[in-house]
């Protein structure tokens, strides 16, 4: 199909860029070949060149970092939106058409689809943010069983709870000033104990 066939169609011209970056090495490289095997799989989308970059390392981090430029077709403008959702490229470049011409109702459908996908987005993030409370609480009591049995017979410093229970003593410190605070444990001479009435939960 001739360019100008694909614009009469109302498809959309454009330059993409996706990022990938994370650990290992081999999850970054085998990630960013799975995101473009999937836009290749969609039915509204036509790959007209690829062009992956070497992988590298981040300076001071333990992170690997790629990223692919990609030229495309898309079916149109509704659709380029929901490629933008769907993979969330770090930059777009639209080719042709050099202008857009939206009627009242396609704007008004680009603009549902849009609030669609934020909503869908919004929920996602809630989600997430509420399985975190959710592990942030079950860790908290697991800390906390672990220090009441811990410290039930005996005294315990934070340095032995820390090698132990495996949390940084700057952390651990938080923790037990907490619960000494709420009468669970009591320092003396520089040992927590298990307070009388106290149980773990």
């Amino acid at each position: 199909m001739q360019d100008s066939e694909r614009l009469e169609k109302g498809k959309v011209h454009f330059r993409t860029i996706i990022e990938v970056a994370g650990r290992p090495k081999e999850h970054v490289e085998d990630s960013i070949k799975e995101h473009v095997e999937k836009i290749k799989k969609e039915e509204k989308i036509e790959i007209i060149s690829q062009d992956f970059a070497e992988i590298r390392k981040e300076e001071e981090e333990d992170i690997w970092s790629t990223f692919v430029e990609l030229e495309l077709w898309i079916k149109d403008i509704n659709s380029l939106v929901g490629f933008c959702f769907d993979y969330m490229p770090s930059s777009v470049e639209v080719i042709e058409p050099k202008e857009l011409h939206l009627k009242e109702h396609e704007l008004s459908g680009l603009l549902n689809d849009l609030q669609a996908n934020l909503h869908r987005m919004n929920i996602m993030v809630k989600n997430i943010s509420n399985e975190n409370f959710n592990l942030k609480m079950n860790a908290h009591n697991l800390l906390w069983n672990i220090i009441a049995i811990l410290t039930f017979k005996e005294g315990r410093t934070i340095e032995q709870l820390s090698k132990i229970t495996g949390f940084e003593k700057s952390n651990l410190q938080n923790f037990l000033d907490k619960l000494e605070k709420e009468g669970k444990i009591e320092k003396r001479e520089g040992k927590y104990f298990l307070k009388n009435g106290s149980r773990s939960s």
